[in-house]
């Protein structure tokens, strides 16, 4: 990761005693940096994964749960939808954790590459939904038009579940219906939580690439 991003993370965790950290291979890389600065010593840090916790306690830290709220979450992000300040994220199936971060956070920086940065016109919003309604939720998305698949396992046969020991669906959606498929998620019980994050859940998205980056504010 870029140095001058590190510091300009770093200088925002300096100062604050509660810090919410996200989960994939950009926080990995985010925790890596923040550490070699001494940017953690003496956080509480609330993590979104146990992928993110097993990282942290390697470097010998500790993790503890939301009776405090995090002055700061940094995540990475799987879409950034710019013309909406919007992000798709769960690509690695985290979503639900990291939306309940986000929301008790009083600050939140997303960072990634900045291919990230596009406009597609379909794309995958994961979903994580109970076991009991999973057939359910699949016919209901079917019927309104949708492409729902169930989320399986590369290294495991079977589907691919959450920290909260919830199945993943990936929607394949054109961008046109993303508004529609939002609303309709959040009216159907069964479903836990979707990828879809809304400005509101955003303050700063930084893009970054071989030799710089900016950085993206709410209005």
């Amino acid at each position: 990761m870029l140095e001058d991003l590190c510091d300009y993370l770093s200088e925002g965790v300096n100062g604050i005693d509660v810090l919410g950290l996200g989960t994939g291979r950009t926080v990995k890389a985010i925790i890596s940096c923040l550490h070699e600065r001494g940017s953690l010593k003496g956080k509480r840090l609330i993590v979104s994964s146990v992928d993110t916790e097993l990282a942290l306690t390697e470097l010998g830290y500790f993790v503890t749960n939301l009776s405090s709220r995090p002055q700061l979450y940094i995540d990475g992000f799987d879409v950034f939808l710019e013309d909406r300040f919007a992000l798709i994220k769960g690509g690695g199936g985290a979503m639900t954790r990291e939306k309940v971060l986000a929301y008790n956070s009083a600050r939140r920086i997303y960072v990634g590459d900045s291919s990230k940065a596009r406009s597609p016109k379909s794309f995958s919003l994961p979903v994580e939904v109970l076991w009991f309604t999973l057939s359910a939720v699949l016919d209901e998305l079917k019927g309104k038009g949708f492409e729902p698949s169930v989320r399986v396992g590369q290294g495991k046969m079977g589907p691919v579940v959450s920290d909260n020991g919830n199945p993943i669906i990936d929607i394949t959606v054109q961008r046109e219906r993303l508004e529609e498929l939002v609303r309709l998620l959040d009216s159907i019980p069964g479903v836990v939580e979707h990828g879809y994050f809304g400005r509101e859940l955003l303050n700063e998205v930084i893009l970054y690439d071989e030799k710089s980056f900016t950085v993206r504010r709410r209005d």
